[in-house]
């Protein structure tokens, strides 16, 4: 795992790895990694959210997997009725896919590029996206949710607000481990430039 390829993936400012004018970066690696140790407690869900999303890293794709089960079935610890246990996959899958992909799923037409080509070579606005992307409705949520359990439509409405509300807490952790990893950047900076 890559430190410099996470912080960059949000956008951190004030981090410099070549040499200041002083001589030294403001923030060495090591320093770094202390950070986000300090505020992984903050939000270990949303880092997790984080490491699928911007690295795909595949044992955090396994924790959060195992995290999202227990939010699912604290969600699902009233519903009413029966439902297999291929539901509870369909719903953990969807869930982390809509919070680790909030802009929607790359267009499989285009390939994110949001241009299609027809067959006199014309350049055309691609169809089926928005910029390269399939944003999230009832629809993309309902055929991402049927390819693990393929139910009717009218079955999945009934899964929807478990969905919705899980989707919500992992996107809200994710905001949390943004919000924690920022702040401290920003204090560990101006205690560096003051020092």
């Amino acid at each position: 795992m890559r430190i410099e390829r996470l912080l960059a993936k949000f956008n951190i400012k004030g981090i410099n790895y070549e040499p200041n004018q002083g001589g030294r970066g403001l923030l060495s690696v090591e320093e770094q990694l202390a950070i986000v140790g300090f505020c992984w407690k903050d939000a270990p869900v949303g880092w997790l959210v984080l490491f699928v999303e911007g690295l795909s890293d595949v044992h955090a794709l396994k924790l959060l997997q195992t995290a999202t089960l227990a939010e699912i079935n604290r969600e699902m610890e009233h519903w009413r009725g029966t439902y297999p246990e291929k539901a509870l996959d369909a719903l953990c899958l969807t869930a982390i896919a809509e919070a680790t992909q909030q802009h929607g799923q790359l267009c499989p037409e285009c390939r994110g590029t949001g241009r299609t080509t027809n067959k006199y070579r014309v350049t055309r606005q691609c169809p089926a996206c928005k910029d390269g992307r399939v944003p999230w409705t009832n629809e993309t949520r309902f055929a991402k949710f049927a390819q693990v359990l393929p139910v009717p439509y009218s079955r999945f409405k009934r899964y929807k607000p478990v969905l919705e509300n899980v989707v919500k807490w992992l996107i809200s952790n994710r905001t949390t481990a943004m919000l924690a990893i920022q702040e401290r950047m920003e204090r560990e900076v101006r205690e560096a430039e003051v020092a």
